[in-house]
């Protein structure tokens, strides 16, 4: 009746451990701020785009300031950029020529919209390049537009917002990123040079990017990009954060080394208390320490490598992923470890009990 409340209590709270491994298995990323370069109607000329990107490493977000050198054909109230922005922190704000202007939402059925400025910004934008590549990966309720009075001739338009991270949970440690769209680009009248500057200086972890060697700086410090023709459609930065010292043996180490370690130990102490007891009780039929051991230590080596997912995990601290699948499923394996190390178990205490009643007989 012991053994049998034994093995129940072990196998009830690997069950309940099992519980708190139920990793989430839903996706594997969490969305950050989609953005892009701005839309333009076709009364107007993008001259030039400067990006700069300051990374905040603290609450993982950005800083995006970017400038646009416009030049405008015509005089009069109209609307010359289109914002593509969703999910960012705080406000979005945009300044023309260095005065601060009001940014408005597009307002539902945009399409029937009695807005003269605003449909023929949108008769510039409904062509077959747009509807097909564009338009139906966003939402048109998340545009943002601005009104202005400009007189014809050159412009600058700058605008601000502060982007939240993407996030990548396959690996142990988060992988953020911040994602910007040049796709708009494309679509412009003209198209002359682009600018990217990033800031890393507070930011000790590794910085990647898919633009490549920056043209100054590096992206230990400060970093600028300039293009004379779209680099790609989106432009990326990704890094993922420190960890400790042993966070970082640990990942080498991983869980199925971390079970066998703890599977070799506790194996060599279950055999010798085998062997101890054999010593005592040379005669004694069965040994009640091979059969409790052998039910229990492969059930304990099992729940010991799920719970070595949250030691892991628990070491990293609060930037581990802890998106591991369902650890608990390991513990299917038990019904066909159990037999096999029973029998190894027993056969080496059959060969201990020979040895010692071998022994005796000589001796008597």
């Amino acid at each position: 009746m012991i053994i049998r409340k034994v093995i129940f209590s072990v196998f009830i709270q690997g069950l309940m451990f099992a519980h708190t491994c139920f990793a989430n298995m839903a996706s594997p990323y969490w969305e950050g701020t989609i953005s892009g370069s701005a839309m333009t109607s076709s009364d107007i000329d993008i001259l030039k785009e400067k990006i700069f990107i300051q990374i905040n490493k603290e609450d993982h977000t950005a800083l995006y300031k970017i400038d646009y050198y416009i030049q405008c054909d015509s005089s009069g109230m109209q609307i010359p950029l289109l914002f593509y922005a969703v999910d960012y922190k705080d406000d979005f704000k945009v300044w023309i020529d260095n005065k601060e202007v009001k940014v408005k939402a597009i307002p539902e059925g945009v399409r029937d919209i009695d807005h003269t400025p605003l449909e023929k910004f949108y008769e510039s934008l409904y062509s077959p390049d747009w509807s097909q590549n564009l338009k139906s990966e966003m939402e048109f309720n998340d545009l943002k537009y601005f009104e202005a009075d400009l007189t014809q001739g050159a412009h600058q338009i700058h605008v601000e917002y502060t982007s939240n991270a993407w996030v990548d949970l396959w690996d142990w440690v988060k992988k953020y990123s911040f994602k910007y769209s040049l796709f708009p680009a494309k679509f412009w009248r003209s198209f002359k040079s682009i600018e990217i500057t990033l800031r890393a200086s507070d930011n000790n972890s590794e910085i990647k990017t898919n633009l490549g060697k920056p043209t100054e700086g590096n992206l230990d410090s400060i970093a600028i990009w300039k293009f004379d023709k779209l680099p790609d459609d989106e432009i990326e930065f990704s890094y993922n954060p420190q960890v400790s010292y042993l966070a970082r043996i640990l990942l080498l180490v991983k869980p199925l080394k971390m079970m066998i370690l703890f599977a070799i130990i506790v194996t060599l102490v279950h055999y010798s208390r085998i062997k101890r007891n054999r010593i005592r009780n040379p005669e004694k039929k069965y040994s009640w320490i091979v059969i409790m051991g052998s039910i229990l230590i492969p059930l304990i080596t099992l729940i010991w490598y799920m719970y070595t997912f949250e030691i892991i995990d628990s070491v990293i601290g609060p930037e581990a992923s802890r998106y591991h699948g369902y650890t608990f499923l390991v513990i299917i394996f038990y019904p066909l470890i159990m037999p096999v190390y029973w029998i190894i178990m027993w056969q080496l205490d059959r060969r201990i009990k020979k040895k010692m009643l071998f022994s005796i007989n000589q001796s008597s």
